[in-house]
């Protein structure tokens, strides 16, 4: 059962890392972008996940459309409130706008410090406060440089913190460094999650990234509470690099049944714990 789903879990899997793209005509992309990305709606995403027996969605606003919220949106709609989404959030959006942003499905902030036109940490605080006030979580995307500052806002909100793709650690990274032993910090005496995702941009090695699996359990044995998957589709590190080919869907659980054969860590981290953060 090594690289199997438990029958009981499918068609109740949490999938917290996906993005969507609408036509360009109709959802312009940002003139300052790191990639153009080919159309991949709601539709296929649903068709993909529904392969692999996922049933629940998370969908981040990608950083090509800017400040515009119009495609994820409008692909919660789509929905028909099924999924959840982050979202990127001006620091001056009035408290109207995070109502209506949660009745759309929104459930957290989005800060990326990695993407070009990405975004930054300025008005943590106020957006914060905001977020607080419906439950929502600080979804960040961050160096393993940028620790430092997590670690300073984390001492100043009680809102929950989602760090992505094993918070930028790539495979082989030093599990002795401080900056490691940071992030293990963090997952064990504070309320931050890391998603076990990206797996594709981070291992050297390719499928079925076993050269991130010491990384894997490092965590586990920090805090099995604390752990959630994406599957990042539909892969936009191949539209950053315009080349290579993504990974299929099904393949991108393997890391996770491998390690976690058992049907209780399991449910823990596709099913308890990113309830927690977006039912």
């Amino acid at each position: 059962m090594g690289s199997v789903l438990h029958p009981s879990l499918q068609g109740h899997v949490w999938d917290t890392h996906t993005h969507v793209f609408g036509p360009p005509e109709r959802y312009p992309l940002a003139p300052t972008r790191g990639y153009t990305p080919p159309v991949r709606w709601i539709d296929q995403l649903g068709k993909a996940s529904a392969v692999a027996s996922v049933a629940h969605l998370v969908m981040v606003h990608p950083s090509v459309y800017g400040p515009d919220l119009s495609a994820l949106t409008d692909a919660l709609a789509a929905g028909g409130g099924k999924y959840r989404g982050v979202a990127v959030v001006a620091p001056d959006a009035s408290t109207a706008r995070f109502a209506e942003l949660h009745q759309a499905g929104i459930r957290a902030l989005r800060f990326n410090l990695v993407s070009v036109a990405g975004t930054s940490f300025e008005g943590f605080d106020a957006l914060a406060a905001k977020a607080a006030e419906h439950g929502w979580h600080a979804q960040i995307f961050i160096h393993p440089r940028n620790l430092s500052d997590v670690i300073a806002l984390r001492a100043r909100t009680s809102i929950p913190f989602v760090l992505d793709h094993f918070g930028g650690f790539h495979a082989g990274t030093d599990l002795d460094s401080p900056a490691w032993e940071a992030l293990l910090t963090l997952v064990r005496d504070a309320n931050c999650y890391v998603k076990l995702s990206g797996f594709y941009r981070l291992s050297k090695e390719g499928f079925p990234y076993a050269d991130l699996d010491p990384m894997v359990k490092s965590l586990a044995a920090a805090s099995m509470d604390r752990l959630i998957w994406g599957s990042d589709w539909p892969h936009t590190w191949f539209f950053e690099q315009a080349s290579g080919k993504p990974p299929p869907y099904a393949d991108l659980l393997q890391p996770i049944t491998r390690n976690f054969p058992d049907l209780a860590s399991q449910r823990r981290i596709l099913i308890d714990n990113p309830r927690q953060l977006y039912a």
